[in-house]
């Protein structure tokens, strides 16, 4: 690398590279023009080996400020893999694996000021830890864009003493424990110019939030340039999400995480923070969050949250939406909300100026998403699908099906109808505080708030108002408490 022209390819044989000259890299001297490509002849073929798994945690592969510009055709094992910092880099056809660190974006991390750029195309991360991010972080008004690639179990190391450790699901945790504190594979902090997709999220773990993917805001960053410092603008453009599948992601609080109340244990598989974020053509099947006795649950699959919890408004007007959101009365059965006026309307009182984000879900497919209460706690489980506060959610030609609430006993079996549970269980498939809700052309199908609960397939709260049309309730239960 050191000898290479600039505007010049280093291409790497087949072979297992392993010896200390072959990591380490930083690629930092400026140049203009296209920067150095480094390709291998392919991911099964070009073998970067650092160190064993235990003892490389800080060790970089490539370090890249603006001189490497694509890497393609290899695989990192062993080690961190490449850091962008204030560049432009494509990563094409790579696999990332088998790594720890006690830093963020074990995979990739890219950092930086608008114009930094990270395109990955048909790349692969499995089995890398992070305290953030584990396969990916990117922090910063970056730009960010992921296609046809795969994350699966990032987020866990093996377990010290070999026990193993069951979930729910029974299957993604057996002999792994949960090191990851947000996003298990993908962090993405202060960035909103992101897109993933046609990308599979499978298997990946988080100890509080964002068992596969985390999207957070930064107070400090100013990344959409209208002075706000980061919160919500009525023009910004949030991450987008196509074509993606999110299946057995797991948010699983250490008892330790859960003691010191540090551990949320919200969004099975992607946590929102003060965004606008849509998915388009998205499945989110099996993915759950263990709830813990002091803080409780939310969002099985999805968890939408505002920065500072204090905003009590959202958008409801028609620029915003497709159609203006009306006053609700409760969905007999189905659904259950609180807050209404006396006539079962809705009251609207909020300053539509100052919403915390918007979440569009557009043709997806939401089934077999669960949050687990432990047996005895008095902590609120809500939304198996997803819930959402201070956010507009409009909900379109959507399947949510079979999703729950349960309470658990400490070895994980589901306990039986007839255990009385002191956790309130509210919104089998979909949760609100202070929500604007619109739903159109969607199906609830079998969905459940478990025992004692409320609201088999939806559940409404405080200032929540919601417009639901040309869908169908089906088969949604809440059970009742037999003492």
């Amino acid at each position: 690398m050191s000898r290479a022209a600039n505007n010049g390819t280093v291409r790497l044989a087949a072979g297992l590279y392993s010896g200390i000259d072959n990591y380490g890299l930083s690629a930092e001297r400026g140049v203009n023009g296209t920067g150095l490509w480094l390709v291998g002849a392919g991911r099964d073929s070009t073998i970067m080996q650092c160190p064993s798994y235990s003892s490389s945690e800080n060790i970089l592969w490539l370090r890249s400020q603006g001189f490497v510009q694509h890497v393609s055709g290899l695989t990192v094992t062993g080690c961190r893999g490449i850091e962008v910092i204030n560049a432009t880099l494509e990563v094409h056809d790579a696999h990332f694996a088998n790594a720890t660190s006690a830093l963020n974006g074990t995979g990739i991390a890219v950092l930086g000021a608008k114009g930094t750029s990270l395109s990955i195309d048909r790349c692969s991360f499995e089995g890398l830890s992070a305290t953030f991010g584990s396969a990916l972080m990117a922090e910063g008004p970056v730009s960010v864009a992921v296609r046809d690639s795969n994350f699966t179990a990032c987020g866990m190391v093996p377990k010290a003493d070999g026990n193993n450790n069951h979930d729910e699901g029974g299957n993604v945790l057996s002999s792994m424990e949960v090191e990851a504190s947000t996003g298990g594979a993908v962090l993405l902090f202060g960035t909103r110019d992101a897109s993933f997709e046609g990308c599979r999220f499978t298997g990946n773990a988080a100890q509080g939030s964002g068992g596969a993917v985390a999207l957070q805001s930064s107070a400090n960053s100013d990344d959409d340039d209208d002075g706000n410092g980061g919160t919500h603008s009525s023009t910004s453009v949030g991450p987008m999400f196509k074509d993606c599948h999110f299946e057995g992601n797991r948010v699983v609080p250490s008892e330790a995480c859960a003691a010191a109340r540090a551990c949320d244990a919200v969004g099975g598989a992607v946590y929102v923070e003060a965004q606008d974020v849509s998915f388009h053509r998205c499945t989110f099947a099996d993915n759950g969050v263990r709830a813990n006795l002091l803080t409780g649950g939310r969002g099985g699959a999805l968890y939408v949250t505002p920065l500072t919890r204090t905003t009590t408004s959202f958008d409801l007007s028609p620029s915003t939406l497709s159609s203006t959101l009306g006053k609700s009365s409760s969905q007999a059965g189905s659904s259950s909300s609180r807050g209404s006026s006396s006539n079962g309307q809705s009251q609207s009182t909020v300053d539509r100026s100052a919403q915390e984000g918007r979440i569009l879900l557009d043709a997806c497919v939401l089934v077999d998403n669960f949050v687990n209460s432990p047996s005895g706690s008095a902590s609120a489980c809500l939304g198996g699908a997803f819930y959402a506060s201070y956010h507009t959610v409009l909900l379109r030609s959507s399947v949510l099906a079979r999703n729950r609430l349960d309470t658990v006993s400490s070895d994980g079996v589901t306990a039986s109808v007839n255990i009385f549970n002191l956790a309130p269980l509210q919104g089998g498939a979909v949760a609100g505080l202070e929500m604007g809700l619109q739903v159109s052309n969607c199906s609830f199908d079998a969905n459940s708030a478990g025992v004692g609960g409320s609201g088999g397939a939806m559940w409404l709260e405080t200032k929540s108002e919601a417009n639901i049309t040309g869908s169908i309730f089906k088969n949604n239960v809440a059970y009742t408490v037999q003492e």
